[in-house]
């Protein structure tokens, strides 16, 4: 995952809308409790009046799931500012609704986003604003007229019940806002982790690409200087037999090159590759690979077997099959013991409804044990005295990883090599 500047924005946003739609139900809720003494005393218009008027807040959830946090915020500031305002007007002084502008005042800068800095300052300036008119007309409004049918009584009531619901409200606002920011720094922390593990991972990356370089360059550079040394003396060399050595020297130096320079392409295509579904038929697969691969000195001398056991259709990606039992297969024959008498190869396997389970054998020089851990890394060659790139196993692990199987290797020095591989069945 790519961490940016937007991941932030959203973030942010998301947590302003939560707690957006926290204040909005509380003030339904305060609304709702704040009712209970017109009910007491029977002040049914006020009820109807005053549920009226809450409706508007049941709709910010909605707008701030169409709009931007700011919208469903200042919806949510100014309608409770009027709210406050109107009641405040209505039964005076004695009922501490002007005591609820503390409340806008409080929760704004956790709702409007900072960038904001207009939307910022109108929104502290009309609940200050609103409690000067208040005071300064003594809280008797000309276009508001004060209830006729609340005694003096009553309203020392509403406002014993709104300052013990302030008094319930702004702790929890407080608890709101630091849970939010308590839940910031989770998210912080885990977006720390995940910038440090993607760090750890490119520096990782970097180092595998500096080898991954230096040995392509080295791989390449090397088999150039030998033919740029080759030619040199050729030039000088009037020997016919010798012009001849040089020319098969020439060759081999060519085709390991070739070869390297396959490996690499095959690596390029394994990366981008897309699978393709085909029926695999093994026993005719394997005679064909082996039939490529076989040299032809080792015609009569290199037993080959094949036994797969496949009684069931099966599928999976020929192109990738082709890397890892090519590989495989080539290796059997390049590392073979020249002091036994009689090398074989033995491909041995059973095909079930959902997978191949495939055993390549051979009795060929093997590989020591500190070695086998390490076959399948880019560019480990466990016999420096061979030919090969160090390319051929990485290659087969990567395209049975591409096909979700699994490879084993069990080998012991001057004996054999096995390679255990499971491939599931493309559906």
């Amino acid at each position: 995952m790519l961490i940016d500047e937007s991941f932030y924005i959203q973030k942010a946003e998301h947590r302003r809308k939560k707690l957006i739609n926290i204040f909005a139900w509380l003030c339904i809720t305060g609304i709702g409790v704040s009712l209970i003494p017109d009910i007491f005393f029977g002040l049914w218009q006020s009820v109807l009046v005053t549920l009226l008027l809450a409706l508007p807040l049941t709709s910010i959830p909605f707008f701030n799931k169409k709009f931007p946090a700011y919208i469903g915020a200042t919806l949510l500031l100014m309608f409770l500012s009027l709210l406050a305002f109107s009641y405040a007007a209505l039964l005076g002084k004695e009922a501490n609704l002007h005591l609820y502008f503390l409340f806008v005042l409080l929760v704004i800068p956790f709702i409007i986003p900072p960038d904001k800095k207009i939307l910022i300052g109108f929104h502290i300036t009309h609940p200050i604003l609103f409690f000067i008119i208040l005071s300064v007309n003594n809280y008797s409004i000309s276009f508001i007229p004060k209830y006729s049918d609340i005694t003096p009584s009553q309203i020392a009531t509403f406002g014993f019940v709104n300052l013990i619901l302030l008094f319930l409200l702004v702790p929890y606002i407080v608890y709101a806002i630091i849970r939010s920011n308590h839940d910031n720094e989770i998210e912080l922390l885990n977006v720390v982790r995940k910038l440090d593990s993607q760090n750890q991972e490119l520096m990782q990356a970097n180092a595998e690409l500096d080898r991954f370089a230096g040995k392509v360059s080295h791989d390449i550079r090397s088999p150039i200087y030998s033919l740029l040394g080759l030619a040199k003396i050729a030039k000088e060399e009037t020997d016919i037999t010798t012009l001849h050595h040089y020319a098969e020297m020439q060759e081999k130096t060519l085709k390991k090159l070739e070869n390297f320079v396959g490996e690499m392409l095959q690596h390029a295509r394994n990366i981008r590759a897309v699978l393709k579904k085909e029926e695999i038929l093994f026993e005719s697969f394997f005679q064909e690979l082996i039939n490529i691969h076989k040299p032809n000195d080792k015609t009569s001398s290199f037993l080959t077997e094949i036994d797969i056991k496949q009684d069931t259709l099966f599928t999976s990606d020929l192109s990738q099959l082709n890397t890892i039992f090519g590989n495989l297969i080539a290796n059997a024959f390049r590392y073979y013991d020249t002091t036994k008498s009689q090398c074989y190869l033995k491909i041995e396997g059973n095909v079930y409804p959902d997978k191949a389970v495939l055993f390549v054998k051979d009795n060929g020089i093997g590989i020591e044990k500190e070695h086998l851990p390490k076959v399948f890394d880019m560019f480990y060659r466990a016999n420096t005295q061979t030919q090969g790139t160090g390319l051929g196993l990485f290659l087969v692990k990567e395209s049975i990883e591409k096909l979700s199987g699994s490879i084993k290797i069990e080998s012991e020095k001057n004996v054999g090599t096995t390679f255990i591989i499971e491939i599931p069945k493309m559906s």
